[in-house]
């Protein structure tokens, strides 16, 4: 076998070898990169979960809120009233 043929299968060889193993780095990779998509596609998931609970408990919160304001604004009115009516009324001197 010539010198030139040695030097080509060897090339040839490398270059296999190589690629072989580029190719096998790459696959790990890749499977890596899609075990991690898949961990954070999940935990995307259970977040969304929690925000959609977190924001029903706040709508909740708001509509409470509103209704004591309400009722704070209906009681004070009546104590405003009353408190006329009492000064409105003659005062009676002993």
């Amino acid at each position: 076998m010539s010198q030139s043929a040695k030097i080509l299968i060897t090339v040839v060889l490398t270059a296999a070898v190589a690629g072989g193993g580029v190719y096998m780095w790459q696959q790990s990779e890749i499977d890596d990169l899609t075990e991690s998509t898949s961990a954070l596609e999940q935990e995307n998931m259970e977040l969304l979960s929690d925000l959609e609970t977190l924001q029903d408990d706040l709508d909740e919160a708001e509509a409470e809120l509103e209704a004591l304001q309400d009722e704070d604004r209906t009681s004070s009115s009546k104590s405003s009233e009353s408190d006329e009516e009492t000064e409105n009324e003659p005062q009676v001197q002993e």
